[in-house]
């Protein structure tokens, strides 16, 4: 939970790339998917942890699609939320693109 808390640290497109996110992410991809998934369970989407997991997921690149098809359809549900209550609107974009892409 605390990775994701520091990935949703970030601020919107133009404030450049904060080094802390890539940091976070670093050591995100040493876990398995599942395990991020279990510590959100049941985390309320007010949860910074969600808008983490949102900068996390939705900023992975194209080869990445097998990994986004392991999203359980539940955080999917989350994630449209959170990315629709975000001021920067590329990540709802983002979850659009990513999601069709992922059924």
């Amino acid at each position: 939970m605390a990775l994701l808390r520091w990935r949703s640290g970030g601020t919107g497109r133009y404030s450049g790339y904060p080094v802390h996110e890539g940091a976070a992410a670093t050591l995100l991809e040493q876990l398995p998917l599942q395990a991020i998934f279990t510590a959100l369970a049941g985390v309320p989407a007010t949860d910074p942890a969600w808008s983490g997991a949102v900068r996390y997921l939705l900023a992975w690149r194209r080869k990445d699609i097998v990994l986004l098809r392991r999203i359980p359809e539940s955080a999917w549900s989350v994630l449209a939320q959170v990315v629709h209550d975000e001021a920067d609107g590329t990540w709802a974009d983002r979850y659009e693109t990513w999601r069709s892409r992922s059924e």
